[in-house]
């Protein structure tokens, strides 16, 4: 709206020019609603992030001895921004082979046990594009016959 506009709505007297002002206000409460949702959901992806690992500053560590003692896990930098490019919930899966690689110490293999898929909460052909998601970007090696994932280093 500009300014010749709304002066023409004001000439119209009081009761229009608080008609607009009310649809504006009503229109700024539903914008504001959904920007509170959205940072609500980021917040959300955020913790879900931080629960299941931690980025450090681009050291490539052995996922074998991925967590220290502090219980933190790091993931290579390179790895992670691979893997957020990839469609889909590959990302979820990603961080979750790396989290039980750091609870499997001096493992090279993890198993993909229905307790792991279960705590993915997505459906099997969704967690299987994600593995070869993973595996065609050179992530991961994945066996699906003996159902085992391996971080590619």
């Amino acid at each position: 709206m500009n300014y010749e506009h709304f002066l023409e709505i004001y000439k119209n007297g009081p009761e229009a020019t608080h008609k607009v002002l009310s649809t504006f206000e009503g229109s700024n409460a539903k914008l504001k609603k959904k920007l509170i949702e959205k940072e609500a959901r980021i917040k959300e992806l955020e913790n879900t992030f931080l629960k299941c690992s931690e980025v450090n500053g681009g050291e490539l560590h052995e996922h074998s001895s991925s967590r220290n003692l502090s219980g933190k896990i790091y993931i290579s930098s390179q790895w992670l921004e691979q893997a957020l490019k990839l469609p889909g919930k590959t990302i979820i899966v990603a961080l979750k082979i790396w989290q039980e690689s750091a609870n499997a110490l001096g493992m090279e293999e993890i198993p993909l046990t229905k307790n792991f898929l279960n705590q993915i909460n997505a459906s099997k052909p969704t967690i299987d594009e994600a593995l070869k998601n993973l595996e065609a970007a050179g992530l991961i090696e994945f066996s699906s016959c003996r159902m085992y994932v391996r971080i590619a280093n």
